[in-house]
């Protein structure tokens, strides 16, 4: 006797939603993405960063603007302002912010970025059920 097997239903990938989407709503799910990347590793990485090894680039980049930059260092403790850092780097944006912090972190902790890339392809690969129930 057979048994008959049921194909999983499987989400469309990134590549494949990005290829239907309006742009506008493509910036916005891999916003969604690079903001859920921070947060899942966020404990992590306020255990692990410095902010002020990633401002010079944040600021040529225009990330991050001088006063943001002083109201990050204004936090008495480390893990205050890495805090404060990440929640500057998802208020502007995943698109421009994410991007040039995984550049930064490339030259100080390539470990880290091999991190967060990996969770980024991880929720990308099966969006959007990846983004909610997939542990990176």
């Amino acid at each position: 006797m057979k048994v008959k097997t049921t194909n999983p239903v499987r989400m469309p990938s990134l590549k494949d939603l990005c290829s239907r989407l309006p742009e506008d709503k493509v910036k916005s799910l891999k916003e969604d993405i690079y903001n859920e990347v921070l947060t899942r590793n966020r404990d992590t990485l306020c255990k692990k960063i410095q902010p002020d090894r990633h401002f010079p680039l944040l600021r040529e980049r225009k990330v991050f603007s001088l006063s943001t930059e002083q109201e990050i260092e204004a936090n008495v403790t480390t893990e205050k302002k890495v805090q404060r850092f990440l929640d500057e780097l998802q208020r502007v944006g995943g698109t421009i912010a994410f991007p040039t912090f995984i550049e930064s972190i490339d030259k100080t902790q390539t470990y880290l970025k091999e991190q967060l890339n990996k969770c980024y392809e991880s929720l990308a690969s099966d969006v959007p059920m990846g983004m909610y129930y997939q542990k990176c």
